[in-house]
Parts: C-alpha cells; structure tokens; sequence
C-alpha cells in the first residue's frame, strides 16, 4: 500500500508539471479549411508566384498550399486567415505541416525560411530541412476573440519554398490521470485533433518518447492504461 502511494504522488506530480489549459467540451479546428482538400478558400495569399498556391494533391495527404515567389527573394509569399473563435485567457495550440520544395538560392542556408505568425508576431521559426514533411506547433494565450494567422516562406532572405497542410488551431489540451489499482489510467478529449501520450524520465532533459500502450475510446474520452510500477515519469500530450 505505501509503495501505491509513492508511485501515485510521483505520477500526479509529474503531471501536474506538464498539465496545460483545459479543453472546452466543444473544441474543434477553429481554423477553416486547413486541410487545403479541394481548394484555398477561406485563406488569403500575398507574394505567391504565378503557377503556385493551391496544389490538388500530394499534400500530407490530398491538397495543400504551396508557398513559392519563385524566384523572388524581395518578398515573403504568405497565405494568411482571420481565425474567429477565441476565448481570451485560454490557452490554444497552433499546429500543422509543412515540406520543403525548392531552394531557389540566397540567404544564410542555416537561415530561419518558414515561419508561423499570430497578428504579425512569429512564434514559430524554422531553417530549411530535408524535402519530407513536417510538423510544427506553438502555443499561446488568446486575448482577443480573433486573430490573424499567417504562414510565410522564403523569409529573412532565402530563398526556400514550403508546401503547408493540416493547419489546426484548437484550445491546448490536457491529460488527466486515475489511479484504477494496479493500473494508471491517463485521460484526453476525443475532441482534440492529432495529439498523443508521450513519456519522459527527466522532464528538465526534454527527452520525450511515445507511449506504445494502445488508446481506446471511452465514452469521450481516449484511455491509455498503463502499469503503476512505473515510477518518476512525467507525461504529456503531442502533436
């Protein structure tokens, strides 16, 4: 009994560490048309190059949104969106995909080509990688009910190219934990899109693993159940 007791402290400790705002029971994509499955509506673009913009296919999957001024390195081709729906004081999650698809030359190699914006401000940053797809994600706290979101290439002088998909804004989502003896079982929203459990024996060492115990549905909930004996872990939610 005293050792169930040490491994639920330290597994309720652990996340309460990682724990983040609660999801509301209604959330969704409050971003419209993020997949880019049939064509670029609801989106607005600037510096896109002629022949560029909305692709039908080989998106992550289906169509997407190709961000090319080809070649022009004096302007950042970017697709952006009023996205409506914010509670101010919540924390959201903007996530999504993206894939390299030229390098047109100029600027530092190293240098930050692909960036997400909330109202101008870049919270996300990334230098050119290989040519496969890619996530990104950022969290932030709303204060107002609507923002401007945008997804810019080729920026701070490169001349890279980026395919966009799967762009998702959704409140930031937790997970809960019960202990059902012997077992832990860890809690999320079946609402929340494309997030799951990760594991951690060192929270400050940022080494983070995909839990491999299968996610059922529960009522409207994912389950995940895994053994208590398993002590000191901190867990996390991921997309």
């Amino acid at each position: 009994m005293h050792m169930h007791t040490i491994i639920q402290h330290s597994l309720w400790m652990s996340l309460a560490a990682c724990v983040c705002f609660p999801i509301s029971s209604a959330a969704q994509n409050l971003v419209v048309n993020g997949g880019f499955d049939t064509d670029a509506s609801s989106w607005t673009s600037t510096n896109i190059g002629s022949g560029h913009g909305f692709r039908p296919s080989k998106g992550n999957p289906g169509g997407y949104f190709e961000l090319d001024a080809s070649p022009s390195l004096l302007t950042d081709p970017t697709v952006n969106q009023v996205v409506t729906g914010f509670t101010p004081g919540v924390g959201y999650t903007i996530t999504g995909d993206y894939e390299k698809l030229i390098d047109w030359g100029g600027g530092s190699p190293t240098g930050l080509s692909f960036c997400v914006a909330i109202d101008g401000a870049y919270l996300y940053e990334a230098p050119q990688s290989d040519w496969a797809w890619h996530s990104f994600g950022f969290a932030f706290v709303a204060t107002t009910s609507s923002v401007t979101l945008s997804i810019s290439a080729q920026r701070n002088g490169t001349g890279v190219s980026y395919g966009v998909d799967n762009i998702v804004a959704q409140p930031t989502p937790s997970v809960t934990a019960r202990v059902v003896a012997p077992n832990i079982v860890f809690l999320w929203p079946t609402n929340v899109l494309g997030f799951s459990l990760q594991t951690s024996t060192n929270f400050a060492a940022g080494s983070w693993s995909a839990v491999t115990n299968s996610a059922v549905i529960v009522g409207s909930n994912y389950s995940v159940t895994l053994s208590a004996t398993q002590k000191n872990r901190f867990f996390r939610l991921k997309r």
